[in-house]
């Protein structure tokens, strides 16, 4: 682990944006995410976040740029029920509050809500004919990673965060997505500043 973190060090350093997602092999300890959010940090670099349980709540306390928790998440972070779209948003505000500059909430087929210093913003896709939502998450923080290196305002790196998941339901392939398809999307989602 120790060697890892070196590396990983090394690699933030060369890295535009650093995304960390999904669990960890057994063994290694909860704070790991957490360590790695804190060297991307030191190394001043945007750092996404996408995970759950222990390693989300270790890794929320290095301060990352953002994190997309669902609903259990945010309940589980803040022991607050979350039952409703208004506990939702409130719940992703708290955390906002608590220093994370992006909460993203995906909400399905309804796209995603953030939570940032600019407002609070929902993009929705269009409607679509499903096939595959495997790989939907994954391919929205990926868009968003993208979005950061490139520079987007947030309401620009949300409607391509929301046309990349939506084009990856479109495939039957796991974290992928046609460029056509993605493009059409996009010009069809709309941004609304909720507050």
């Amino acid at each position: 682990m120790a060697a890892f973190l070196e590396k990983f060090e090394k690699l933030a350093e060369k890295s535009q944006v650093v995304t960390i997602s999904g669990s960890v092999p057994a063994g290694v300890p909860a704070d790991m995410y957490g360590r790695m959010v804190a060297a991307c940090k030191a190394a001043g670099k945007p750092v996404l976040l996408d995970t759950s349980g222990q390693l989300l709540a270790e890794g929320v306390r290095s301060g990352p740029t953002m994190i997309k928790p669902n609903d259990d998440e945010i309940e589980a972070l803040l022991g607050v029920p979350v039952t409703n779209r208004q506990e939702i948003l409130a719940g992703a505000k708290k955390l906002h509050e608590q220093g994370i500059p992006y909460v993203v909430v995906s909400l399905g087929a309804d796209g995603a809500m953030v939570v940032c210093e600019e407002g609070v913003f929902h993009g929705r896709p269009p409607v679509i004919e499903t096939v595959n939502t495997v790989g939907c998450g994954d391919s929205m923080l990926a868009a968003f990673a993208v979005g950061f290196a490139r520079g987007y305002a947030i309401e620009k790196a949300l409607a391509y965060a929301v046309a990349v998941s939506a084009a990856n339901a479109l495939t039957m392939e796991t974290g992928s997505f046609r460029t056509e398809d993605m493009e059409r999307l996009l010009r069809q989602v709309t941004v609304e500043k909720l507050k």
